[in-house]
C-alpha cells in the first residue's frame, strides 16, 4: 500500500481533504506534508510560517505553500498570521484502535475513573510507542498535582514511571534501544546511567510496579503498574497515580495502581482492540 492509500484509508471518503492536493505532488512532498503535521505534535500548538520551516528544515516558500495545502483540506487553520490544527485532525485522532469504541482507552476508563474516585490524584493511561510513553487519557481535579502531560503528547520512557512500568515487560531489543540511546535529564533525579536504569527495570519487573521519584517534574512522585494480555503476558499500556511528593506516597499509592492495572487487563482479557 502507497503512502497516499494509507492516508486516504484514515480519513472519510466523503469529506475534503488533503489527500487529492497531496496527489497531485510528488512522493517526497507527500513526506514533507506529513513532517509539517508532525511539527504540531509537541506541546506548542501555534506556529508562524518560519518557526516551521526551521523546525522541519525546509524552506521558507515550500513551508508556506505545503501550509496552503493543509489549510485548504481543513487540517491547519490560520490563527492571525500563524497556524494552528483543527478539530478534523481531532476527529481523526480519534478513529485510531485504541481511542475507538472497545478500545484501550474505553475500556480502561471505568477502572481509571474509578482510581481518580479513590484518590483525587492524577491518573493516566498510556501505551508505549517505540522508547517514548503516549498518553491517551488523563483524569484530575482542582487539588491534585499538575504534571505538565496532556492527551495525545509523549514524553521520554526512561524518565516516566509509565515508561518504565511498560519497558520492563518489553522485547529485549526494545529495552535494549532504550538504554543505547542518549538518557535526558529532566531533574536531578532523572537516571540517566544505562546500567543503574537496567537494574532499575529488573527491580520494575520484580515488584509489579515502577516509580517515579521526582525524576520528570521537581515535587511529584508518580507510580504506574503495566497492563497486559493475560493470555501472552505481552504489555498493552500502563495505568498511573501521580501525586505531590511525600515519604508514604509510594506505600500508599503502589497497591492501588497495581489493582487497577489487574482489573483492567482482566477487563480486555486476550481479545484484540477494535
Amino acid at each position: 500500500m502507497t503512502l497516499l492509500n494509507e492516508i486516504s484509508t484514515s480519513i472519510r471518503s466523503d469529506t475534503p481533504s488533503i489527500v487529492e492536493s497531496v496527489a497531485r505532488l510528488s512522493d517526497s512532498s507527500a513526506a514533507k506534508v506529513l513532517r509539517m503535521l508532525d511539527a504540531f505534535a509537541g506541546l506548542q500548538s501555534v506556529f508562524g510560517v518560519t518557526e516551521l520551516a526551521e523546525k522541519v528544515q525546509l524552506p521558507k516558500s515550500t513551508a508556506h505553500r505545503l501550509l496552503g495545502i493543509l489549510t485548504e483540506g481543513k487540517y491547519v487553520k490560520r490563527v492571525g498570521d500563524r497556524y494552528a490544527l483543527t478539530d478534523r485532525v481531532f476527529e481523526l485522532g480519534h478513529r485510531v484502535s485504541n481511542s475507538r469504541p472497545n478500545g484501550l482507552r474505553e475500556r480502561a476508563m471505568p477502572y481509571i475513573a474509578d482510581l481518580y474516585a479513590e484518590t483525587r490524584e492524577t491518573v493516566h493511561l498510556a501505551v508505549l510507542q517505540g522508547v517514548e510513553v503516549l498518553y491517551l487519557e488523563k483524569l484530575f481535579g482542582p487539588t491534585s498535582v499538575r504534571s505538565g502531560t496532556m492527551v495525545g503528547t509523549r514524553r521520554k520512557a526512561h524518565a516516566t514511571a509509565l515508561g518504565k512500568a511498560m519497558l520492563a515487560g518489553a522485547a529485549d531489543d526494545l529495552v535494549e534501544r532504550a538504554l543505547r540511546e542518549k538518557l535526558s535529564r529532566y531533574t536531578p533525579y532523572t537516571q540517566v546511567i544505562p546500567g543503574r536504569l537496567e537494574r532499575l527495570l529488573a527491580r520494575t519487573k520484580e515488584q509489579g510496579f515502577a516509580i517515579d521519584q521526582e525524576e520528570t517534574l521537581l515535587g511529584m512522585v508518580c507510580v504506574a503498574a503495566p497492563i497486559r494480555d493475560l493470555k501472552s503476558g505481552d504489555v498493552l499500556g500502563a495505568v498511573s497515580i501521580s501525586a505531590h511528593a511525600s515519604t508514604d506516597a509510594v506505600r500508599k499509592l503502589s497497591p492501588k495502581v497495581v489493582k487497577a492495572a489487574a482489573q483492567i487487563s482482566r477487563q480486555l482479557g486476550s481479545t484484540t482492540f477494535a
